[in-house]
């Protein structure tokens, strides 16, 4: 359906929310009503064709449920059956927090019970058959855990483990996080210690043997002492160790994360201050290092001395070079992050306020334009 079909359908022009240009392919999103209260939707017109939608809280069927979902009404639900019989499962109708339809296929998510409190379950219908299930605090296993996690704990718990050794191991039972079915494959993620001030852990296990793990702040974390610089950042080499990554930036840097999924161990460093820059990441990958990051590491970090307009945004074309792309807007941009990830260099360059608009953001890939965005143009 083109756009003005689509406004026809709808009543009125939606509100445009941004407009995209991917490989030369302009996607523009529009909405109507309120994202807040609702009734909501938006619409994704891609190349002048509605591409995708979404909708939340058009009807009463948006109300909270009036049930508590339980453990053995979350175990009757099976895949492929459908949205009645799911009602009926739980004991009664539950709320429609998001409808979306891309590519012909509509999904539809529901919810029972208090996302925050618990007990809570959450439903998705594809096509109108039942498809994923999740569950939060259903039983008392949703309580925290009674230790502390260790590095120790943390490093002998490997894939293929059963939950039962993993709670030996790890030297109590864990926070049920959430309890996930998708497509058949039930997926159970549990929890130690506290995520905002550390020691954490996370533990995911895919029909009943461990898959993936995450931990953060394990260790007597070193502070990010030194300040990253421009110079440190491009001579950061992919493949190098850990050792050699500090070695360069010049301190020790702070673990971000540390996780293991599939047997292979990722861990995230970083030097400075994310919040107001300069700032540095980097993954380790099995201890060698894969991918960068970095944030207002030089002079670009400075906000741009114009405003995009429509008529810039349109003549910023794929393949164009930063160079070129500053002359036609008319200064320099905002450098807002550049990340290298296997030989390859993005840097994302902003103009305008994010806020109030107008604001446009623009990635060059290897020095050459590779998507643009724009809002309140």
């Amino acid at each position: 359906m083109g756009y003005p079909a689509a406004t026809a359908a709808m009543g009125c022009e939606g509100k445009v929310v941004n407009s995209v240009t991917v490989e030369g392919q302009e996607q523009i999103t529009y909405e109507w009503g309120s994202v807040d209260s609702g009734p909501y939707a938006q619409v994704q017109v891609r190349a002048g064709q509605v591409h995708g939608k979404t909708a939340k809280r058009l009807d009463s069927a948006s109300t909270p449920s009036v049930c508590l979902a339980t453990q053995a009404s979350f175990d009757q639900l099976l895949t492929g059956s459908d949205y009645a019989t799911a009602a009926a499962t739980l004991g009664c109708g539950g709320e429609l927090i998001s409808e979306v339809t891309v590519d012909g296929l509509a999904q539809r998510s529901y919810a029972w019970g208090n996302v925050v409190a618990g007990p809570y379950v959450q439903l998705r219908f594809d096509n109108g058959l039942l498809s994923a299930k999740l569950a939060q605090r259903l039983t008392l296993s949703a309580a925290p855990s009674a230790c502390v996690p260790t590095r120790a704990g943390y490093d002998s718990v490997i894939p293929g483990l059963a939950l039962a050794a993993v709670v030996e191991r790890m030297g109590c039972a864990g926070q049920l996080l959430n309890d996930v079915v998708v497509s058949g494959l039930a997926r159970q993620t549990y929890a130690w210690g506290d995520a905002a001030s550390g020691p954490y852990a996370q533990i995911t296990l895919d029909g009943g043997a461990v898959t993936a793990k995450i931990a953060q702040r394990l260790d007597a974390g070193v502070p990010a002492n030194c300040v990253p610089t421009q110079a440190q950042f491009d001579a950061l080499a992919a493949g190098v160790t850990l050792a050699a990554a500090q070695a360069t930036m010049g301190c020790a840097g702070e673990l971000v994360n540390d996780a293991t999924v599939d047997g292979v161990r990722e861990v995230s460093q970083s030097w400075g201050n994310v919040a107001t820059g300069p700032y540095v990441m980097v993954t380790l990958r099995d201890n060698r290092l894969s991918a960068k990051f970095a944030q207002r590491l030089d002079g670009t970090g400075a906000p741009s001395a114009c405003l995009p307009t429509s008529a810039t945004h349109a003549a910023l074309t794929d393949g164009m070079s930063y160079a070129d792309a500053s002359a036609t807007v008319g200064c320099a941009g905002q450098l807002l992050h550049e990340v290298v990830i296997d030989g390859t260099n993005e840097k994302t360059f902003v103009w305008g306020n994010v806020v109030s608009g107008p604001y446009m953001q623009v990635k060059f890939r290897n020095g050459a334009l590779a998507a643009k965005a724009a809002l309140r143009l």
